[in-house]
């Protein structure tokens, strides 16, 4: 037999091994049996590996005899027709060169681990000829709750109509790493009724804590990774991946999505093409965001929809969103958005605005920082913005440069108790060529009460450096401006102090 992709670890673990590739000649496996134990070869189970011959029951027949199976290298290719079962008590080694696991069948199933922490590594799971993917069906291994501790590296999934990988709540610990997916988690055209299937199928579905999922390649995807759990998902990993969506990707599709999420961190991914939103955070509390690179969609980053408690937004890079970062709370009451921090970011050419914290209704959002942000936006879209706060109590915006905004640079609208400090404004109101639509400001706030705006800079194109037009409890102070249309637009009762241009 081959013993191609063993690592030596295994070996002197003292493992049975069992050889399911077609080698030629009988197995010279003196040593192996000397290290290890008893050597099983395909003869033992008859596994063909050529493609043709259904080899679902011999691989189910070595899964349950051995703890170590070496599938072999690229020119061995399993059909697989039902569920493949990796059940034993202790961990067991599912290793490869490149071996292929071939699905076939309307009705396939997956590799199943159960029972112990078992590790797939090197191999090839494959779905049907995408021609006549309509007849596809199955996951590629599902991680089942008695498999904490699970490890999935270095493997290839390939054309799969539902999630390559699903790690149910109870697979805690479960690492999945170097791994690529290619056109996974697209949901066949047609349903079992002969009706439009629409619903989104993710890449993967993550719903167990800690789980890490690093360094992989998941392209051509409709959704790219799903985190949810039951109710809640707590301390899991996302880092290093490129995740980018597919020409037929739906028009939800969303590139990390984490519902309910608790202490989780997605950090260092590169995000491209989604439709939705690049990073979409439901309901999450504590997660950090830190480093991410996005291309495209509605929202680089969204917090909100349901309670949302002290997530951290830094240092990523979100090139032509829509929005660089959304921070939402509305109906019913208990959606409040609390403590967000936005920091270090770069927001280049987003279509409608750079950072949007907007309260609707009876909901809240409240201690939310903006700081030290670049937003570019210079696209004279019609409706982009700098920063825009509409509602919120109790915000802090400082350190941020606003460059070239259509609209205005940074906008307080019915918001109360906000200090905006320290930050450049440049060019706002950038690309009207008509003097009547010259109407927007460096700094404009209305209908708003409690806010101080000091050391501000701004720069061209502006009507007003700084306007306040409604509002009580208002200071101005320390304004400097150069090159627009006027300085400072204040209503009487608001402290103003050391404003000058210059």
């Amino acid at each position: 037999m081959t013993t191609r992709g063993i690592s030596r670890r295994i070996l002197l673990a003292g493992a049975p091994v069992v050889g399911v590739t077609a080698a030629v000649g009988a197995p010279a496996a003196p040593a192996l049996a000397a290290a290890t134990g008893p050597v099983a070869t395909r003869w033992d189970f008859q596994a063909a590996g050529d493609g043709v011959a259904d080899d679902t029951a011999a691989l189910n027949r070595a899964l349950a005899q051995a703890r170590v199976l070496d599938f072999g290298g690229p020119d061995r290719i399993y059909r697989v027709t039902a569920d493949l079962i990796a059940g034993q008590a202790t961990p067991q080694f599912l290793v490869g060169t490149g071996a292929i696991i071939r699905f076939s069948g309307a009705k396939h199933g997956p590799l199943r681990l159960k029972a112990a922490a078992h590790q797939v590594s090197g191999l090839a799971f494959e779905g049907i000829d995408p021609a006549i993917r309509a007849q596809a069906g199955g996951k590629a291994i599902i991680v089942e709750d008695t498999a904490p501790g699970s490890r999935i590296e270095g493997c290839r999934f390939t054309d799969l109509a539902e999630s390559a990988i699903l790690v149910n709540p109870g697979a805690v610990r479960t690492r999945i790493a170097g791994c690529l997916f290619q056109h996974c988690g697209h949901r066949p055209p047609l349903g079992s009724d002969g009706k439009l299937d629409t619903s989104f199928v993710a890449t993967l579905r993550i719903a167990a804590d800690y789980t890490t999922l690093v360094d992989s390649h998941l392209l051509d995807c409709d959704w790219g990774v799903y985190f949810r759990g039951q109710p809640e998902i707590s301390y899991y990993e996302c880092s290093g991946n490129l995740i980018v969506a597919g020409a037929d990707a739906t028009g939800t599709s969303q590139g990390v999505s984490n519902g309910r999420g608790r202490s989780g961190r997605i950090e260092n991914n590169t995000i491209v093409g989604f439709v939705d939103n690049s990073i979409d955070c439901y309901g999450c509390t504590g997660t950090t965001i830190v480093g991410n690179t996005t291309e495209g969609g509605k929202d680089g980053v969204f917090i909100g929809d349901e309670v949302s408690v002290g997530n951290t937004i830094t240092g990523n890079v979100f090139r032509r969103p829509q929005r660089g970062v959304r921070i939402l709370a509305g109906d019913p009451l208990d959606r409040s958005v609390t403590g967000t921090v936005v920091s270090g970011n770069v927001i280049l050419q987003p279509t409608d605005g750079g950072i949007l914290v907007q309260e609707d209704g009876t909901a809240q959002v409240s201690g939310t920082i903006i700081a030290d942000n670049r937003i570019d936006l210079q696209d004279n879209a019609p409706g982009d913005f700098g920063i825009k706060v509409v509602g919120a109590e109790v915000t802090r915006i400082t350190g941020n440069h606003v460059y070239r905004s259509h609209l205005h640079g940074i906008r307080l609208e019915g918001a109360d108790i906000a200090q905006i400090s320290g930050n450049i404004v440049q060019d706002p109101g950038y690309g009207w060529t008509n003097a009547a639509d010259k109407v927007y400001d460096g700094v404009s706030v209305t209908t708003s009460n409690r806010v101080v705006v000091k050391d501000t800079v701004v720069y061209g194109s502006a009507r007003w450096a700084v306007d306040v037009a409604t509002g009580s409890g208002m200071t101005v102070t320390g304004t400097r401006w150069r090159a627009t249309q006027n300085g400072v637009n204040l209503h009487s009762g608001v402290l103003a102090a050391d404003n000058v241009g210059w």
